[in-house]
């Protein structure tokens, strides 16, 4: 737990996720601050992102107006994507108690400490 104490963090190099016909591949880096707040950064690409956003809804992790939001997002960026004959990459940070979808503020993340 050193690095905890030097607020340093776990980087994480060409993870790769997969589960119903959605593959999700990236990097991340995650860390916690000296108050046990995430601070975190992933970016990642999908073939199904948008799979992903509906499982969370259906489950209740996220409302409708956030699913919607992020929903938003992913198509966005898929457009912008294609059209510029790019592969489409997401950024997620966790910081300052927040989860923001390319740089979008989408839900409050609970602080660790309670948990710990």
């Amino acid at each position: 737990m050193d690095w905890f104490f030097k607020e340093g963090g776990i980087e994480i190099k060409n993870f790769k996720l997969d589960f119903n016909a959605t593959n999700v591949t990236g990097n991340a880096f995650v860390s916690l601050d000296k108050n046990f707040d995430l601070q975190n950064t992933l970016s990642i690409s999908s073939n199904k992102l948008n799979n992903i956003i509906i499982l969370l809804e259906n489950n209740n992790y996220i409302s409708k107006s956030t699913s919607t939001k992020a929903g938003l997002i992913i198509n966005a960026v898929e457009l912008s994507s294609e059209i510029s004959n790019k592969k489409a990459i997401f950024n997620i940070n966790i910081k300052n108690g927040h989860l923001y979808f390319m740089g979008i503020k989408l839900i409050k993340v609970p602080n660790l400490k309670k948990y710990l």
